[in-house]
């Protein structure tokens, strides 16, 4: 999940992810983390995987290299000052990746290879078709947990792909990244 933390619709998403027993991902703007703290600490009580997604979500690739370290580094900071660890992982917005952004950014690179484009999205249905065509195994599904349709299809999405037999993990869980782990990474479906 990227984009967050949203007061309203975040909660919502935690709440369907502890009901289903379902670990996830989730990539924070720092500028959203003042003020919900408590959300960043109950993912990483529930075995999320926090990442870093930026101060205020520019494309990176338009950022000179000290921009971008303090675009990470301000992030650092905020979800550190939550009282959770620092992540290890950074979604550059938009998928937005160069060799400056490679040579620049001091974490492991994290994409995704299924976009259900729930951001454009108007109704839960639409999300919920999106996942559900597009999901593999091994697939990063890249969902935004800033939307009410997004967090109104989880449960939808969550109970259908379990009958399907699909597990679900966080990214490192899945790519088995460890601290160490540098480069760009993809799902591998």
């Amino acid at each position: 999940f990227d984009d967050g933390p949203n007061p309203l619709t975040t909660p919502q998403v935690l709440t369907t992810l502890e009901q289903f027993h379902v670990t996830a991902s989730f990539f924070l703007v720092g500028s959203r983390v003042p003020g919900n703290e408590a959300l960043l600490q109950r993912m990483h009580a529930d075995g999320d995987e926090i990442g870093n997604h930026s101060w205020s979500h520019p494309d990176f690739t338009t950022l000179t290299s000290q921009q971008m370290k303090d675009q990470i580094n301000a992030t650092q900071r905020a979800i550190m000052a939550a009282g959770v660890p620092p992540p290890i992982l950074f979604r550059p917005p938009y998928g937005a990746v160069n060799a400056s952004v490679e040579a620049n950014v001091p974490m492991t690179i994290l994409l995704w290879n299924e976009d259900p484009q729930d951001w454009a999205a108007q109704r839960a249905s639409a999300v919920v078709q999106a996942v559900e065509a597009s999901a593999a195994p091994g697939g990063i599904v890249d969902m935004h947990d800033i939307y009410h349709v997004t967090a109104d299809a989880l449960p939808q999405i969550l109970t259908d792909l379990q009958a399907r037999g699909f597990h679900f993990v966080t990214v490192s869980q899945l790519l088995h990244l460890t601290p160490a782990s540098r480069g760009l990474y993809y799902g591998h479906s």
